[in-house]
């Protein structure tokens, strides 16, 4: 069952976001907040996200940053104590449709290391995890053959991000800082 570290996720999303409000009893010491919880209660999901139950490991958990309305993930690795373990895929589906696919390493439900994020829509991500954030260099490809290329500080983009075509001609280049945009792309 997801533990403690969903309380220090409240507390960090309430030092970012001040007077967010965020139910009471959506917290529990033992628990953690657990999406599908909060979505039979129609409170509102938390912008810091919360434990999403694998459909096909009951008890089984993974960490959601970006939680949705209406959605379920399938896992194919190994699952210890309650929660996603080490290598596998994770196939997110958004209203009954997939959305993506993803592909890394999980400790204690959360994502670590580098990972592989493929988009239904052809968007291709890499880059590493901390923590379940993303971190560190980041690479973009999109359909058209484009890339864009940055630095992400605790899951926000953060410092100069470039944009190329598909032959690699710079296309443009924006500051980035803790997931601000601070100068339009030049």
């Amino acid at each position: 069952m997801p533990g403690m570290c969903a309380v220090r996720v409240l507390v960090v999303a309430w030092a970012l976001w001040p007077g967010m409000a965020v139910h009471a009893d959506a917290v529990e010491s033992d628990a953690g907040l657990v999406c599908a919880e909060l979505r039979a209660g129609r409170a509102p999901l938390p912008p810091g996200g919360c434990w999403e139950e694998v459909s096909k490991q009951p008890g089984c958990y993974i960490w959601n940053l970006y939680p949705k309305p209406v959605e379920r993930v399938d896992w194919d690795g190994a699952c210890h104590g309650g929660r996603a373990q080490g290598l596998g895929i994770a196939r997110w589906y958004i209203d009954g449709r997939y959305d993506n696919e993803t592909q890394g390493r999980y400790e204690d439900g959360k994502r670590q290391g580098q990972w592989l994020i493929r988009k239904h829509d052809g968007e291709v991500w890499s880059g590493t995890y901390v923590d379940g954030k993303r971190q560190g260099v980041w690479l973009e490809r999109y359909p058209d053959g484009s890339v864009t290329k940055g630095a992400m500080l605790y899951g926000k983009r953060h410092g100069w991000w470039l944009r190329r075509d598909s032959s690699g001609k710079r296309l443009d280049k924006t500051l980035w800082r803790n997931g601000e945009q601070v100068e339009p792309p030049e």
